[in-house]
């Protein structure tokens, strides 16, 4: 089962537990929250706990990344540069259309369409204008490529740099605390088992939600 299929999962029992025992709902809640603090205190993730990196292999990656960087930074700041206007644009827009949070993310993505449209239509005139038709037709349709690899480049570069930031991150926290933390992640795994021993089990007393969490 995948990560996304597994929190599906997870969320539909503890829903569960919820409607039947609020109160032992929260009380699984606060323990995770509790973990989610912890791990948030720290600037880290649940699967960062799982790194065993040596400083022999993040030299290897910083080489390689390194490399990989000499020409993807470039075409990352190109499409950043090229699209700033109708990025930052679809937001602004988006958010004066509807004030609804959970409907932004639909209004950005319309908006958003018509947008970049206009947006590459215009520069594409502007190129058009100042070298000739010829020229108009190749900038329209150069630019989406020019979006899709520079946001393929930012995509790579950022997730790059998160790992380089969870690394560090990882070097400055004591072994003593992973270890804790990880501990903490295990005694939580267990209050999941038990809901889920008591969900297959109706007859069963309500989860007890486990053992706190050091």
């Amino acid at each position: 089962m995948d990560r996304v299929a597994r929190r599906r999962v997870i969320a539909a029992e503890l829903e569960r537990v919820r409607a039947a025992h609020p109160e032992r709902y929260e009380e699984i809640f606060l323990k995770f929250r509790r973990y989610d603090e912890r791990l948030r205190r720290f600037g880290l993730r649940d699967r960062h706990l799982d790194w065993r990196v040596s400083t022999t292999d993040a030299v290897r990656f910083a080489f390689r990344e390194g490399l990989f960087a000499v020409p993807l930074v470039p075409v990352a700041l190109a499409g950043l540069v090229a699209f700033a206007a109708p990025y930052f644009a679809t937001h602004a827009i988006a958010r004066r259309i509807t004030p609804d949070t959970d409907v932004v993310a639909t209004a950005q993505l319309f908006v958003g369409t018509a947008a970049y449209a206009v947006w590459m239509a215009l520069i594409a005139l502007l190129a058009g204008m100042a070298a000739g038709g010829l020229a108009g037709v190749v900038t329209f349709l150069a630019l989406p490529l020019v979006a899709v690899a520079g946001l393929l480049a930012v995509e790579r570069e950022s997730a790059v740099l998160d790992t380089v930031k969870a690394w560090l991150l990882l070097r400055r926290t004591g072994g003593k605390t992973r270890e804790r933390l990880r501990r903490s992640r295990s005694e939580l795994a267990d209050v999941l088992d038990d809901v889920n021993d008591w969900l297959n089990a109706p007859r069963m007393p309500a989860p007890s939600g486990g053992r706190t969490p050091c």
